[in-house]
């Protein structure tokens, strides 16, 4: 994937992400046109330079994402 379009996906999943307060990756995915693991890896990226947040990883427990506002 080219970066410039890496970079058009992380700004589409933060626009998304700033008009819901939360979402799973399975909704974003189908939002943005993008498989679970294609959107997960984006949601890692974004999580790794502290732009995003997740609910804490629990087993049986969907993770939800949003924007990271501290």
């Amino acid at each position: 994937m080219k970066k410039t379009a890496s970079i058009e996906i992380k700004k589409a999943i933060l626009a998304y992400l700033e008009n819901h307060h939360a979402a799973r990756t399975a909704s974003i995915a189908e939002e943005i046109k993008l498989t679970d693991y294609q959107a997960r890896h984006h949601l890692q990226q974004l999580e790794l330079t502290g732009k995003v947040k997740r609910t804490p990883l629990q087993r049986g427990v969907k993770t939800c994402w949003q924007i990271n506002r501290e």
